[in-house]
C-alpha cells in the first residue's frame, strides 16, 4: 500500500487513507518516509514492546531499562544546559525533577550564572508543586 498524492492525508496507528479510499494498516505496520507502509508482523503480534522485544531479541526490562537510562539522560542534559544558561529546565524536565535534582539544579546554576548562590529559581518550583 503507498499513502501518498495530492488527496492523501497522515496515517493514524490504525489507518492510513489513500487517494480514493480509507485502508485498513496492521497495528504494527510502519509507514516509511516515502510513505510506503511496511507491516512487520500480524494482528495478532502484540503491542509494541513485545514488537521491539522479537525484533531486538532483549527482555521487557532491558528494553524498558534502556529507554529509562535515555530519558534520564536527556534530562540531566537539559537541566545541566538550562542551570549554565541561568533559565529554568523545560516543563517535562520540571515534573519529573526530585527535590535532590532541584538541589543539584541550584548548584550548578550558582557555580555557571552571573545570579547570586542565595537565589533559587528551583526554591520556586518545588514550592509551587507541593
Amino acid at each position: 500500500m503507498r499513502v501518498s498524492g495530492a488527496g492523501a492525508r497522515a496515517a493514524t496507528a490504525a489507518t492510513g487513507v489513500g487517494e480514493e479510499r480509507s485502508q485498513h494498516l496492521e497495528p504494527s505496520g510502519i509507514l516509511r518516509p516515502g510513505g510506503d507502509v511496511a507491516a512487520i508482523g500480524s494482528h495478532d503480534s502484540g503491542d509494541a514492546l513485545q514488537q521491539a522485544m522479537k525484533v531486538w531479541d532483549r527482555s521487557k526490562s532491558s528494553i524498558l531499562a534502556g529507554t529509562a537510562r535515555e530519558i534520564n539522560n536527556q534530562a540531566r542534559a537539559e537541566m545541566e544546559t538550562a542551570a549554565h544558561d541561568g533559565e529554568l529546565p523545560p516543563s517535562w524536565v520540571q515534573e519529573l525533577t526530585t527535590p535532590a535534582g532541584w538541589r543539584r539544579y541550584d548548584q550548578l546554576r550558582a557555580s555557571t550564572s552571573q545570579s547570586p548562590a542565595s537565589e533559587s529559581l528551583a526554591r520556586d518550583v518545588v514550592e509551587s508543586s507541593v
